[in-house]
């Protein structure tokens, strides 16, 4: 099993996943990349069967549009992802099998919404941070800062003061993960949709459940409203990176999640491209541990990671598991 998650921002979603594929006899590979772009606007991470997901993410991809956009995919999962559920279980027999699915892309035809309070919370968590009397500069997103300003002047107007459930309208594509988890029951298959938008967070975990884990607001606060004044965007995406990679071990370090492993792997998605943060990394525990290594790096235009000996390997994709299976059968990703 393994740990895959999505994480809404403003304006970027994060699709995180390890690289552990486990096998039924206790063997496992640190090889497998569980990330798959639908097109050029829509990625999913999995979880659970590798052969389930395998077999949902090509039926899926080929019915997928190169211009559609979430809501089209969410119409078309909503349509059908129940009769394909119960067509993989049939075809295969592998009714023991179950598997989790996050779906991130934006919303061109919504506006981005948050609620003002929370907005103002995660906004404020870097100066907090920061300590008493110590100057943070902050680069706010001229938008977000407008229709903050706007809905404050809008509120003092009626002698009110904003509060928690006043939402903020932004003039900027709506961020949105659908997490789906699938599995059989004697009555046909059990399908489980679960949504997230901007600032909240979906996780499948190891126990086979879709959930949202209360994150704290200064992982939001850093990822979108740290001192950015001096940065580009691929400076923004490798610290990005590396608070989303910190947050994530110390996770799997309080949730003892022991088969989670290999690389952690977050893809960005934004209305105008997604990818990754090309480089190595070195991520050391506080308090004391062994360094992590990690990192990935694309060669003649194939995804490799670096292993325990610092060596460049290939991924095997999960798109590709079934043309590779072999004979130790399905494995847990």
């Amino acid at each position: 099993m393994s740990l895959v998650f999505g994480l809404c921002l403003s304006k970027k979603i994060y699709l995180v996943s390890d690289s552990r594929l486990s096998n039924e006899d206790g063997s496992f590979r640190d090889d497998f990349a569980k990330w798959l772009n639908l097109n050029a606007h829509l990625s999913v991470v999995v979880a659970g069967s590798a052969h389930q997901a395998c077999w949902l993410l090509r039926k899926i991809r080929q019915e997928t549009k190169e211009d559609w956009l979430f809501a089209d995919l969410e119409g078309y999962l909503q349509k059908n992802i129940h009769n394909l559920s119960d067509q993989y279980y049939a075809e295969t027999g592998r009714i023991s099998n179950r598997v989790g699915m996050i779906f991130g892309g934006f919303d061109k035809d919504k506006k981005l919404t948050v609620d003002a309070v929370r907005l103002g919370e995660i906004m404020s968590s870097p100066v907090r941070d920061a300590g008493e009397g110590v100057r943070v500069m902050q680069t706010v997103d001229l938008q977000i800062r407008e229709a903050l300003a706007r809905k404050m002047l809008e509120y003092m107007a009626k002698g009110k003061n904003v509060g928690s459930g006043d939402i903020i309208e932004i003039d900027s594509p709506k961020p949105r993960l659908i997490a789906i988890t699938i599995k059989a029951t004697n009555k046909g298959s059990e399908v489980i949709f679960d949504n997230a938008e901007c600032y909240d967070f979906l996780v499948f975990n190891p126990k086979y459940k879709t959930k949202k884990i209360v994150l704290p607001d200064l992982l939001f606060g850093k990822l979108d409203y740290r001192d950015k004044s001096q940065k580009t965007e691929e400076s923004t995406l490798y610290q990005d990176q590396g608070y989303i990679l910190t947050y994530v071990y110390r996770l799997l370090k309080e949730r003892g999640w022991p088969t989670v492993g290999g690389q952690i792997i977050p893809l960005v998605m934004t209305p105008a491209f997604s990818g990754f943060a090309m480089a190595e990394h070195i991520y050391t525990p506080r308090g004391g541990g062994n360094s992590i290594r990690g990192g990935i790096i694309s060669i003649n235009g194939r995804m490799h990671y670096y292993d325990e000996n610092h060596i460049l390997k290939p991924f095997e994709f999960v798109y590709d598991f079934i043309k590779n299976m072999d004979a130790k059968g399905d494995a847990k990703i």
